[in-house]
């Protein structure tokens, strides 16, 4: 019986578990899942994976996610091709601590700012309100100056908004929600942060929810909307009210 690959259009993560599915001969069928018509939101997918996330897959009824997790559970599950986790325990380790090191370091401090650098700007848009990098990673939002970040933290019962100065790379938490924070949005000038909390542990219908902001240099958490999206309501705020506005640049990028 074939494993089922749920994955998306450019996930790096997806591809991860599909090189491995290659490298191991394992048969599978990949379905790819489309982000911008929402398929991971899906009721059908919800129900196979909670947390909406890909790659996700089904071996013989089993489904598991997370990328590191799946390729675990492939080499153990299949002597088929190339082992993924080679020698003995020493070796093993190492292999672990140089994907957790990559995972920890350079995927956070080198490939993310890339991300936001090359996929979150608009170019030439002096007058853009906010730099809304969720809409690319469905992670993080990076002020337009690029000094200041926040994150997302992913908890079972729980989560947390966290910000990252870019610069340093020092963090501290901004806030504690009672379910994982969706849509995290940063103003354009850093100063304040809207978020969606939803109704249900899931994510709701899109993240849907009530939004939230906060003064990135900490205080308490206003709620603002009930049953919307931070996106949508920054870009309304950004336009008729402060916190969120954004003075006009006479100076064009």
């Amino acid at each position: 019986m074939a494993v089922d690959l749920y994955t998306g259009h450019g996930s790096p993560y997806g591809w991860r578990v599909w090189l491995a599915l290659e490298l191991k001969k394992v048969a599978h069928d990949v379905k790819i899942l489309s982000f911008q018509a929402g398929d991971t939101r899906k009721p059908e997918f919800v129900a196979l994976n909670p947390r909406h996330t890909v790659p996700t897959i089904v071996d013989d009824g089993h489904v598991l996610w997370e990328s590191l997790a799946i390729l675990e559970y492939l080499d153990e599950r299949y002597d088929t091709g190339t082992k993924l986790y080679p020698g003995d325990a020493k070796n093993r380790a190492r292999i672990r601590r140089l994907i957790q090191e990559m995972e920890g370091y350079l995927d956070k401090e080198g490939i993310d700012p890339i991300t936001h650098e090359y996929f979150g700007k608009e170019l030439g848009t002096s007058d853009r309100l906010v730099r809304n990098d969720q809409i690319n990673t469905g992670r993080t939002s990076v002020s337009e100056d690029g000094r200041l970040m926040v994150l997302p933290r992913y908890e079972l019962d729980a989560g947390g908004l966290w910000t990252r100065d870019l610069r340093t790379g020092q963090e501290r938490q901004l806030a504690a929600t009672p379910r994982t924070p969706l849509n995290p949005v940063m103003s354009a000038d850093g100063q304040w942060v809207a978020y969606t909390v939803t109704k249900v542990v899931t994510g709701g219908d899109a993240g849907y929810g009530d939004v939230l902001i906060v003064p990135s240099a900490g205080g308490v958490p206003r709620k603002v909307c009930e049953n919307c999206q931070a996106a949508a309501w920054v870009r309304t705020a950004a336009r008729s009210r402060p916190p969120l506005r954004r003075r006009r640049s006479s100076t064009r990028r």
